[in-house]
């Protein structure tokens, strides 16, 4: 019969040792009527179980998102002894009589001397101590923001913590700090006065912007924002030769903004958000969206390292977090809010790929189609980031962490 399992409680000698008890010790696996506190409990509540020997009934250890876990070998030809309810199973030493773990069982029933049983692999897990104090990521940034701006405050310096912690936590950064898919984080929700912090790169790979183009307007605690033709330049990068990105490649690179207001909704524009194009290589990745009266109103025209430029449908709101990624040579998708916005498993990654000029996060400019700036254009925007390709449970993580962060700064 087959069971499925629920949670474990794992005995002194796992907790003391670790689950290499379990690979190296652990004799039997038993179905049991409830779960034994010790061995001499374990043989009064014991209704059958599987004879492996030594070493033979779980894995070895691996790699667990909390920590380890080891992984027991499927049973097909259990023997049940005692008539009964099964409950639980239990695992043991029968050479040195001792208890090493148990653990509920879901779809057990009666059963009856004589007959076999199965039951499927199963987990066993030991979480990994917390680790007290701030990440790597959050202490390393905090040191940069308090040099170039030494009056940072501390709910400020508490809350950019709180990001960088809860993004090492979901493994968008490493322990040490680094990370492998980010490259350039910017918050550009800072405490007034703090200009500089919003140029800052907040992974290690400390690509800091330089403000190019029009004039910026820093909103304290809430965003950038202009009604010029402004931008924000994370630095010209080669391919292939010069200094390339080390994270955003052609076929694996992402870009990230969010954005807070719509700006104007009464002339028609194509506003740049992020990003870079190069017509003459027809290679396009940049997230941009368009006005009420551009066809299709209100669309996000957007490309990932793409040879051809995307157009969505008509969006709701143009207010959210945006994300455009391109996971492989052919695939790229479109996230609003974490949701898929638009995708394409056919969207081949433009043979033009080669020299990134001007790739600016946060291109807060508006130009007509006719490629005038106009000034009633003003749109604001609080986060942006680049870097190699992410998941949607990655992109969720990242949104969780800036409403977070946007809830704690001047909700």
């Amino acid at each position: 019969m087959p069971i499925g399992t629920g949670g474990v409680k794992l005995e002194d000698r796992v907790l003391d040792l670790g689950l290499n008890v379990l690979d190296t010790e652990t004799t039997h696996i038993h179905v049991c009527s409830a779960q034994p506190t010790s061995y001499s409990d374990l043989l009064t509540k014991t209704l059958g179980n599987k004879n492996w020997g030594a070493g033979n009934a779980f894995g070895v250890p691996g790699a667990w998102t909390s920590g380890r876990k080891t992984s027991s070998v499927a049973i097909t030809d259990g023997s049940i002894t005692t008539s009964g309810t099964v409950a639980c199973w239990a695992a043991a030493d029968a050479t040195n009589t001792r208890l090493h773990a148990a653990g509920d069982l879901s779809g057990g029933g009666a059963v009856t001397a004589g007959q076999a049983f199965s039951l499927a692999s199963f987990d066993v897990q030991m979480a990994r101590a917390a680790v007290s104090g701030d990440s790597a990521a959050a202490t390393a940034f905090i040191s940069r923001a308090t040099t170039a701006f030494p009056t940072l405050d501390t709910t400020h310096q508490n809350a950019y913590k709180a990001l960088l912690n809860s993004l090492t936590t979901a493994g968008l950064f490493n322990s040490d700090g680094t990370s492998n898919f980010l490259e350039g984080l910017y918050c550009w929700r800072n405490q007034s006065g703090g200009n500089a912090i919003a140029l800052l790169d907040m992974t290690a790979a400390q690509n800091d912007l330089t403000n190019t183009g029009g004039a910026l307007t820093y909103n304290a605690d809430t965003s950038i924002s202009s009604n010029l033709s402004a931008g924000i330049n994370a630095g010209t990068k080669t391919v292939g030769g010069g200094t390339p990105f080390a994270l955003f490649s052609k076929n694996s690179a992402h870009q990230g903004i969010y954005s807070l207001s719509s700006g104007s909704t009464t002339i028609s524009q194509i506003t740049a958000m992020t990003g870079f194009y190069d017509n003459a290589n027809s290679c396009f990745s940049f997230l941009q969206r368009r006005c009420s009266d551009a066809t299709p109103a209100n669309a996000m025209r957007w490309g990932m390292n793409s040879s051809a430029i995307r157009l969505t449908t008509a969006l709701a709101s143009q207010v959210g977090y945006f994300v455009g990624n391109r996971s492989n040579s052919t695939s790229v998708q479109l996230y609003q809010d974490a949701s898929v916005l638009d995708s394409s498993s056919s969207d081949t990654s433009s043979a033009g790929y080669g020299v990134i000029t001007s790739f600016r996060m946060g291109l807060l400019y508006a130009t007509t189609d006719g490629g005038n700036t106009n000034a009633d254009w003003n749109f604001e925007h609080a986060f942006a980031h680049f870097g190699a390709s992410l998941t949607s449970t990655q992109v969720s993580a990242l949104k969780s962490a800036f409403d977070t962060y946007i809830a704690t700064i001047h909700p």
